[in-house]
C-alpha cells in the first residue's frame, strides 16, 4: 500500500474506524513531547494537551457520543489548534498534515506531536474524519519517519473491533528517536507521581492492552475548567476518578461472588432460581453486618459530592465484619479445606465471607485508596 492507495481506503471508512486509525497514529508520535528537551516548561503542558487529545479521540472511536465530540472540540481548542467553529476541513487537514514539514528539532517534533494529536480529536469531533485520519498518519509519519506510514498502513489490515487490542507498532521496528524518547530518564512519563496514569495509558496501547474504556471515558470528560487549572490538578482529579472507577470494579466483583455462592448452594432453577443481589441481602443473614455499610460506600460512589465522614464510616465496619469473619475461620481452619462443610459454616459465625475473606478485603483496601484521594 501506498499514500495513495491509503486515502482511498480512508475514504471508504465510518467515522468511528477513520478516527482509531488517527488516534493510533498519534499514539505512535506521542513520545516526542516526552523527550528531555520537553520536560521543562511549555514542553510539559503541550504533552499533557496532547495527551488529553489522543486519549478523547480514542473514546471517540469506541464508545462515540454526543458528549465525546463535544470533549474533543474542547481538547482541540485547548492546544490553540482547530477551530471548534470552523467549517474549512481542508485547511484543518492541511495544518494538521504539514506544520510537521521538514521536523529535525525537538521544537518541530513536538509541533508534529500536536498536529497529529489535533487531527486525532478533529476524526472524532465530527465530519470528515477520513481527511483527518489522513493528516494525522501523515504528521506522525513527518515526525517518525516512514515506518509511522508502514504501521498506519498496516492498521488497515485489520478488523475495525480488534485494532485497538494490537500494539501500536505492530512487527514494525519502533524508530530511533522514538525509543530513545520513551527510555530516556528524562521522560516525562517517569518523572513524577502527576503522570502515572497518563504512564500505564501509554503501555497500555504499547501492548495492545488499553485501559478500560469506560474510565478513558469518565478522564476525557472531566470539565475544561479542570483541565486548565494544570497537570497537578487534573493529576488529582484523575486519581479520584481512577480510585472510583476502581472502588466500583471490587464491589461488583464481591455482588458477583454472592451471587454466585447462592447459586452453588441452592443450585440453578428448580425451587432455587438465582436471586438479585437486593434478595440476597434480604435472606443471608450471614451477610448482615456487610450489606448495611457497603450500600452506604455505593450511594457515595454514586454521589457528585461524597461524605467522607459517611465512608469512613462504612469502611470501619466493614473492617470489623472482616477482622470477626477472620478470628472465627481462624479457630476452624480445618474447614478450608472441605467445600461440602464450607457451605455449611453457620451464619453467625460469618460463614461465606469468612472463608472467602479476600473479596471483601478488596473492596475495603479500594474504598480506603479512593477515601485519600477525594479533596
Amino acid at each position: 500500500m501506498d499514500e495513495e492507495e491509503f486515502r482511498a481506503w480512508l475514504s471508504e471508512q465510518p467515522q468511528e474506524t477513520s478516527t482509531l486509525i488517527a488516534a493510533r497514529a498519534a499514539l505512535r508520535v506521542f513520545p516526542l513531547v516526552l523527550a528531555s528537551e520537553n520536560t521543562r516548561g511549555e514542553g510539559s503542558v503541550l504533552a499533557l494537551l496532547a495527551a488529553r487529545a489522543i486519549l478523547t479521540s480514542g473514546v471517540g472511536a469506541k464508545m462515540p457520543s454526543s458528549e465525546i465530540r463535544a470533549a474533543a472540540l474542547a481538547a482541540i481548542s485547548a492546544t490553540g489548534g482547530f477551530s471548534a467553529t470552523t467549517n474549512a476541513t481542508t485547511n484543518a487537514a492541511t495544518r494538521a498534515a504539514y506544520a510537521a514539514a521538514g521536523a529535525a528539532g525537538a521544537a518541530e517534533a513536538a509541533f508534529a506531536v500536536e498536529a497529529a494529536a489535533n487531527a486525532a480529536a478533529y476524526a472524532s469531533a465530527g465530519a470528515t474524519a477520513n481527511v483527518a485520519a489522513y493528516a494525522a498518519a501523515n504528521a506522525a509519519a513527518r515526525a517518525a519517519g516512514v515506518t509511522a506510514y508502514d504501521a498506519a498502513f498496516l492498521d488497515t489490515t485489520i478488523p475495525t473491533d480488534e485494532l485497538f487490542r494490537s500494539p501500536i507498532w505492530h512487527s514494525v521496528e519502533i524508530p530511533h528517536a522514538l525509543r530513545s524518547a520513551l527510555s530516556t530518564g528524562e521522560n516525562l512519563l517517569k518523572t513524577g507521581p502527576e503522570w502515572a496514569f497518563w504512564r500505564d495509558w501509554y503501555q497500555g496501547f504499547l501492548d495492545g492492552k488499553p485501559l478500560d474504556w469506560e474510565l478513558q471515558r469518565r478522564v476525557a470528560l472531566i470539565p475544561d475548567d479542570d483541565w486548565e487549572k494544570g497537570l497537578a490538578h487534573i493529576a488529582g482529579k484523575i486519581e479520584e476518578i481512577r480510585a472510583r472507577f476502581e472502588l466500583e470494579q471490587r464491589i461488583n466483583e464481591l455482588e458477583r461472588e454472592v451471587v454466585l455462592e447462592k447459586r452453588l448452594r441452592h443450585g440453578v432453577g428448580g425451587n432455587f432460581p438465582p436471586e438479585p443481589i437486593e434478595e440476597a441481602q434480604k435472606k443471608s443473614s450471614e451477610l448482615t453486618i456487610v450489606w448495611a455499610p457497603l450500600r452506604d460506600i455505593k450511594e457515595e460512589v454514586e454521589a457528585d459530592e461524597p461524605d467522607k465522614t459517611k465512608i469512613r464510616v462504612a469502611i470501619e465496619a466493614l473492617s470489623k465484619a472482616l477482622a470477626r469473619g477472620l478470628a472465627w475461620s481462624g479457630s476452624k481452619a480445618d474447614l478450608a479445606v472441605d467445600t461440602a462443610i464450607k457451605w455449611a459454616i453457620p451464619a453467625a459465625g460469618g460463614g461465606y465471607l469468612a472463608m472467602n475473606p479476600d473479596k471483601l478485603s478488596a473492596v475495603i483496601e479500594a474504598a480506603k485508596t479512593w477515601l485519600s484521594a477525594l479533596p
